[in-house]
């Protein structure tokens, strides 16, 4: 799709007028113009007809696609003035089809709305007193027709807005346009006459189509209705030029619309008033501000809703893809996780065999083997419990165990010779002796190695033929799951 081109089409009943615009940067050039209508009445032409014949000239010009904004014609829709209490744009679009329909008396769910917000009449607003703004309702019914003949030519309108508000995007570019200036526009075209008031912003203070038979017929029709409009102005507000389409008006009925509204008049480039609106549609499509536009209200072009469907099946696709990925992933670390429980469970019968003495039975599992684990290990800790020193009848016998136990470890080619031996629940006290120190340091060793003793203090006495005497004071210590009785230390 051309990015600096752009499709305006300015639809009537009867008539069809397209311009083909081309962007090259800030300026506009005119591509082409097409203008087609129908052969004999209205009536007598199919509504397919007219865009059939406009698509087979765009499409023999410009082959490649371009995008396409529509102009409808202001016999096709209503525009009214409407002041709402809000000016976000969420909360007005959420409550202007309820006003709309109660300032019409009309349901309108069967209508389609689009608005743009004008200057409120007295130049100035209030904090919090809303907004003021002009609505444009279109049956919505006749639109879907209109669109739907468009579409199937290959003419997707992207936007359909008023032609009123494409006439406002022309006006905004046209070089005659006098800057700084409230002025009155006004143009005929296929029996409507055409009526907009600018503030000097080229903000729109009113827009009006009107039906008018003939230029001629404009004449008495644009006096009365200009005293209407500019009755409530201030007088800074005021138009003070009247600019207007040269097509269609005769010198005498531009001299006319002079003297009934007192204003200068100034004839704008371009003399066709539906060639400007077709530009004008045009234009917008090159803009990117708000739109009014009355496919937002529900009616989305149909590509739009293609690709919103193609994006959705892409989106489902891709988490689809997603999914079974993660499935895949989550099953290979099933397949490990069970393959590490095996391993542990192959340990843990190994394990119970050297434990208990024979295999786990057929439906013991995990848990069953840790509650037998668990169930032997607190047997294990009562019993080591049991045999603290306050429990035994005989502790004194218990440290003598003990301190044989201890010395039994030097061997049985050690030479000690002990003198004398006094135990007593908590400590003993043993005297003899060695041969050298080595011998009592192999000896100290040994007893410190044992985990219920340890040695607190000794003596030695004078050598006496080559044998050394000591005298030793040894601690006992309480029996616990960190200390048993019958592991040596490492």
């Amino acid at each position: 799709m051309a990015k600096n081109r752009s499709l305006g089409i300015h639809y009537d009943q009867a008539h069809l007028t397209a311009v083909v615009l081309e962007k090259h940067g800030s300026d506009f050039h005119w591509a082409s113009t097409i203008k087609l209508a129908a052969n004999g009445s209205a009536g007598a032409a199919a509504p397919e007809d007219l865009p059939r014949q406009l698509a087979e000239q765009v499409h023999q010009q410009y082959p490649r696609t371009l995008p396409v904004m529509l102009a409808l014609a202001g016999r096709f829709y209503q525009t009214q003035m409407h002041h709402t209490e809000f000016t976000e744009t969420r909360q007005i679009k959420q409550t202007l089809h309820f006003d709309v329909e109660e300032e019409l008396a009309a349901d309108a769910e069967n209508l389609a709305l689009c608005y743009c917000p004008c200057p409120p009449v007295g130049g100035g607003s209030a904090a919090g007193s809303g907004s003021d703004l002009i609505v444009y309702s279109h049956d919505r019914d006749r639109l879907v027709d209109v669109l739907g003949h468009l579409e199937r030519t290959g003419l997707e309108p992207l936007r359909a807005e008023p032609d009123l508000c494409a006439w406002l995007h022309y006006l905004g570019q046209d070089p005659g346009y006098p800057p700084g200036t409230p002025a009155a526009v006004i143009g005929w075209a296929f029996g409507s006459l055409y009526l907009v008031l600018l503030d000097e912003q080229r903000r729109p203070i009113l827009t009006r189509s009107m039906i008018c038979a003939s230029p001629a017929h404009a004449v008495e029709l644009l006096g009365p209705e200009l005293r209407r409009s500019t009755a409530p102005l201030p007088a800074e507000r005021a138009p003070r030029k009247l600019l207007y389409h040269a097509g269609g008006f005769g010198q005498d009925q531009i001299r006319r619309f002079a003297e009934l509204s007192g204003l200068a008049t100034v004839a704008l480039a371009e003399a066709d008033l539906a060639t400007a609106l077709a530009a004008g549609a045009a234009i917008g499509g090159f803009s990117h501000e708000r739109a009014v536009d009355f496919r937002a209200d529900g009616l989305p072009p149909g590509s739009m809703l293609a690709s919103r469907r193609r994006a959705l099946f892409g989106s489902s696709a891709a988490i689809c893809l997603l999914m079974c990925c993660l499935l895949g992933l989550l099953k290979l670390y099933g397949r490990q996780y069970q393959r590490q429980q095996d391993q542990a469970q192959t340990a843990a019968n190994r394990a119970y065999v050297e434990v208990f003495g024979e295999p786990p039975g057929a439906s013991a599992d995990m848990t069953e083997i840790a509650r037998k684990v668990r169930i032997e290990y607190r047997k294990l800790r009562i019993l080591r419990r049991s045999h603290t020193q306050s429990s035994l009848p005989d502790s004194a016998s218990r440290t003598f165990m003990l301190m044989m136990d201890a010395l039994a470890g030097l061997g049985e080619d050690f030479d000690l010779k002990i003198d004398s031996l006094r135990c007593s629940p908590k400590d003993v006290r043993l005297a003899g002796s060695v041969v050298d120190l080595a011998k009592f340091e192999q000896m100290n060793s040994a007893i410190r190695r044992y985990p219920l003793l340890e040695a607190e203090s000794w003596s030695f006495d004078q050598q006496i033929e080559d044998r050394r005497e000591f005298d030793m004071s040894i601690r006992v210590v309480a029996a616990s799951p960190d200390h048993p009785e019958r592991e040596p230390r490492p």
